[in-house]
């Protein structure tokens, strides 16, 4: 079930944007998402591909979001993120630096 609906009517007179109202099974609450546009069929078909995306993702065609985001990011990106996490928590400075520089290098050994 899916539903666009409008959000409060706004005090200086303008169209507010639509909201997206849907859930994908009977026993579910119903999910809102802001659809960030004024256009009422702009609104239905960002809410249809919205839940369309869900559905791929439950149904396992479709890897999750943050998946396919961490995906499109590089490698390296993902160990200097690891190993400020690492200097954050309170590792030992000389276990870090072993740690990022074997990673590194076991990055640019393997072909991924």
């Amino acid at each position: 079930m899916e539903y666009v609906i409008p959000d409060e009517k706004r005090k200086d007179g303008k169209r507010s944007p639509y909201r997206g109202r849907f859930r994908l099974s009977p026993d579910e609450k119903f999910r809102e998402v802001p659809l960030h546009t004024t256009d009422k069929q702009i609104a239905r078909k960002r809410l249809r591909e919205l839940v369309q995306e869900e559905e791929d993702e439950r149904a396992g065609f479709i890897r999750p979001k943050k998946q396919r985001e961490a995906m499109q990011r590089p490698l390296l990106e993902h160990i200097e993120t690891f190993i400020a996490e690492h200097y954050t928590i309170g590792r030992d400075e000389k276990y870090v630096r072993e740690l990022k520089k074997r990673l590194v290098m076991l990055a640019a050994e393997v072909p991924w």
